[in-house]
């Protein structure tokens, strides 16, 4: 599933003229933010569940959400859902400080040192 998703959330339409055009604005706000959330919380049950290392590729995905060269963030604005996605990051940013306390080591980047 992330094999799908991961390409289609990247790059769902980036051509604003295209977008105007078509409609498909529309549409984007409608299923980007969808997609984009789905594949963030199958990040997190894979980390939860298969291995803590996949909570940092969805840290990875709000890269790419953030991305000046794309419009996925101002799809998240336009549609109204930005506050719900950025809780959403700070839900995953608490569980991987929460995965480095309990001494998962994938994670060592977050450790801080006393």
């Amino acid at each position: 599933m992330i094999k799908i998703l991961v390409p289609v959330v990247k790059d769902f339409c980036e051509d604003d003229e295209l977008l105007e055009l078509t409609g498909i604005r529309q549409i984007r706000q409608i299923y980007v933010p969808e997609l984009v959330i789905a594949l963030h919380n199958v990040y997190m049950d894979a980390g939860n569940y298969i291995n803590s290392s996949y909570m940092m590729k969805a840290l990875e995905l709000t890269n790419e959400v953030a991305d000046p060269l794309k419009s996925i963030l101002d799809t998240f604005r336009e549609s109204g859902r930005l506050a719900e996605y950025v809780d959403v990051v700070v839900a995953t940013s608490r569980a991987i400080l929460a995965a480095t306390q309990d001494g998962a080591k994938d994670l060592a980047i977050w450790t801080v040192d006393k």
